[in-house]
This record gives structure tokens, sequence and C-alpha cells, in this order.
């Protein structure tokens, strides 16, 4: 398309130029997206057995994804590349205080995991690695105390686990082998300390018989 002007005479040809080139710019800018900041309404998610891809205009996405409610109050913002989770996720609360964050590498979570209660204490503690749990995994009583302590390989729940009563006192503590089954001694306890329950595993199968106890220590028959 061929512009013309009609402009006095004490502009220049090379002027005119000049005002053409900016002007087909603007209208170049105006017509492709310029941020990569992009809303959740205004994206395409594709769901399927490899994944998730995220999509503007059917392309894949390279930025950040962000989700507000009504009142405009940010609650997501999360960065893909091509298509695909990578970067940072982060979820907040209505007052603005982080709630989740978690990191991503060509669409796996990797690396540690983090959500928080809404005073900023930390609520639970994770790692992947590829996808997939590995190392310990901790969650935490609103107080601040211990609640739960497992061990993952690979995706699996192996090795010592360890539950609290929000007091402090150990609630359960069992073991299993490297397929996740059962495997070692099971034991409850009361809140008092109190053991409850006694029992004895060995690929995934019981080889010594529940003992059960009252609150005294005091065997039940």
């Amino acid at each position: 398309m061929k512009l013309i002007y009609n402009f006095p005479k004490l502009f220049s040809l090379k002027t005119l130029q000049i005002v053409n080139f900016f002007l087909i710019i603007i209208l170049f800018i105006g017509c492709n997206r310029f941020s990569n900041d992009f809303n959740i309404n205004e994206i395409e998610i594709n769901k399927n057995t490899r994944g998730v891809t995220y999509l503007y205009r059917e392309k894949p996405i390279t930025g950040l994804i962000y989700e507000r409610n009504d009142s405009d109050i940010l609650l997501k913002e999360y960065e893909v590349d091509n298509g695909m989770l990578s970067g940072s996720y982060r979820e907040y609360y209505i007052s603005g205080n982080l709630k989740l964050e978690k990191f991503y590498l060509n669409g796996k979570l990797e690396g540690i995991s983090k959500s928080f209660y809404e005073d900023g204490s930390t609520k639970e503690m994770l790692n992947y690695s590829n996808g997939l749990l590995t190392g310990e995994r901790s969650y935490y009583w609103s107080n601040g105390l211990l609640k739960e302590s497992n061990q993952f390989e690979r995706g699996i729940m192996t090795g010592q686990s360890i539950y609290f009563f929000s007091n402090g006192q150990i609630q359960k503590k069992f073991e299993l082998d490297q397929y996740g089954r059962r495997h070692g001694s099971w034991e409850d306890y009361y809140s008092n300390g109190q053991l409850k329950e006694t029992s004895k595993y060995k690929n995934g199968k019981i080889i010594l018989e529940k003992v059960r106890y009252d609150k005294e220590g005091k065997i039940i028959q």
C-alpha cells in the first residue's frame, strides 16, 4: 500500500520517507502482540498423553501466564517456554502472600517445591527429579512442628516414614521397601507417647501379628 501525503514544500522527500517508515512500524506493532505476558483467559490449553501445551492463537507460548480474580488480585503466575511449563510456578492467597512455589523443566517438576500457610510459615516441602518425587518430603503443622516425614525414590515412597501429633509426639512410624511395600516394623502411638500397636512385615506380608496396648501400656487381649 502506497501512502500519499500533501505536506507543505518545507518537508523534503527524505523527511517524508522517514515518516512513512515510522508509520509502517506503528502499524506492524499494532497488528502483533508486543508483550510476553498472557492472561489465562486469552490462551488455549491443550492436554494430551504427552502432557500440557499452552497456546496463543494456536502457537506455543514463551513468556509468563497469569491469573487474576474479579477484583484483579493475582492468584497464579507461571513461566512457559515453547508451550511447556518451564521455570517458576507460583500461587498466592487473596492477601497476596505466597501459597505455593515450584519449578518446572520442559513440562516436568524439577527441584524443590514448597507450600505455605497464609502467615508465611512452611506447610510442605518436597523435591522432584524429572517429574518424580525424590528424597525427603516434609509436612508441617500450622504451629511449625513436623507433621510427616517421608522418603521417596523415583516417585515411590520407601524407607522410614514418621507421623507426628500436633504436640510433637510420634503418632506412627513404619518402613517400606524399594517397591513401596511394608517391610520392617510398624508402630502406632497414643498422643501421650505410649505405644498403641505394633507389628512386623517382610516384602509386604505380615510376619509378626499385631500387638495392641492401652494408654497405660498394658497388652489388650
